[in-house]
């Protein structure tokens, strides 16, 4: 049986759909499946192969890690049959609520599979836990030690993950997983044909941020900088997406006075992203910079927008140097006029310009990326 823990198997990020095949590999090949997962739902197809299923409550941090660790003592109990013939895996991303996977690695000893996305002081260096973290990078330590194979998703991380196994004296493998765009999904549309298909108005020049409303992006920024061109352009700003910071994105749209032009799309199936990319004069990455100099994933926001040809803004962030100096994106301080800047210059291009850039980013992808 397989014990996939935190995994966010409804997302249409690139880690969702990994998560979603593996699952899908692991069911059609007869294996059980043990979901413990932040989600409420389950992932569409999954029929009554998936023994058990605990949806963790939203509610504090702490209190979910208790929860679910209550859960995972009772997993034990009633796979102990498993655990004791060896037919229990266990996949984990390393996140403070996975105090259960090294429960159950700890008294069942089955093997014990990491995807780390980051390193845990980076991560929780959003949520302002202060001398807390040293208690989590107690427990990421331990994580690792324990661990029979890591799967990190990016090449920087890799490298800081190798030195954590070997100053906690483990012996997991590590093994870099390449990671890319679906780039027969991710294609350029024509942007009237995007537009009506969404029902959007072919009028308007539209930006769009597509992904987690999260703590890591700076949505205030992103909104201060569109009140600027609302100044000049008929302009619309599409959010697609959810997470904890959607009332705030709304409540400081109102205070701005431009929430008529902001539209927040609740999650949309994977399929239908390329449409929103598509209808877009650019993308908005508002990385926030104070945060993110540890990040060593792959930006695959960025990668799927210029996969359809379209140009990106972004603040400046480490894990793009790959991307500096290249016409189809710009890189920017945290300054909403700045910020603004670079979105109206992608505004001002001819159609011309337009092509040549939407090529070339495109290209880039394909070539790099895929």
């Amino acid at each position: 049986m397989l014990v996939a823990h935190d995994t966010d198997i409804l997302g249409y990020r690139g880690d969702s759909i990994h998560t979603r095949e593996i699952l899908r590999t692991l069911l059609e090949s007869g294996v059980d499946v043990c979901i413990l997962s932040l989600s409420s739902k389950l992932p569409r197809g999954s029929g009554r192969r998936i023994k058990k299923f605990l949806a963790i409550p939203k509610i504090n941090i702490v209190l979910v890690s208790f929860y679910s660790a209550l859960y995972a003592l009772m997993l034990i109990i009633k796979n102990i049959g498993d655990i004791v013939k060896g037919k229990m895996v266990i996949l984990s991303r390393t996140h403070l609520i996975n105090l259960p996977t090294l429960l159950i690695k700890k008294l069942s000893g089955s093997p014990l599979i990491l995807r780390p996305v980051n390193m845990i002081e980076n991560f929780y260096r959003f949520y302002k836990f202060g001398s807390l973290i040293k208690i989590f990078k107690i427990f990421e330590y331990s994580l690792y030690k324990n661990a029979d194979l890591v799967l990190p998703q990016g090449i920087v991380l890799k490298k800081k993950i190798e030195s954590l196994i070997k100053s906690c004296g483990g012996d997991a493998s590590v093994i870099y997983l390449p990671g890319g765009v679906d780039v027969d999904l991710f294609k350029p549309i024509d942007m009237l044909s995007a537009k009506r298909k969404l029902g959007l108005r072919e009028e308007t020049y539209y930006f769009s941020y597509i992904g987690n409303f999260d703590v890591w992006y700076d949505f205030k920024l992103m909104l201060e900088s569109f009140k600027v061109v609302l100044k000049d352009y008929s302009a619309g700003l599409l959010l697609v997406g959810g997470g904890v910071l959607r009332r705030e994105i709304e409540k400081t749209a109102r205070k701005l006075g431009i929430l008529d032009a902001v539209k927040i799309i609740d999650w949309v199936p994977h399929r239908v992203v390329p449409l929103y990319i598509n209808a877009s004069v650019a993308g908005l990455i508002p990385w926030r910079i104070s945060g993110s100099r540890n990040i060593g994933g792959l930006p695959l926001k960025l990668l799927e927008y210029l996969a359809c040809g379209v140009p990106v803004v972004s603040l400046k962030n480490p894990i793009c140097r790959f991307f500096l100096h290249k016409p189809f994106i710009r890189f920017v301080n945290d300054d909403p006029i700045e910020f603004s800047n670079a979105m109206m210059q992608f505004l001002r291009l001819s159609s011309e310009e337009k092509k040549h850039i939407a090529i070339m980013a495109r290209t880039f992808v394909v070539q790099n990326f895929s």
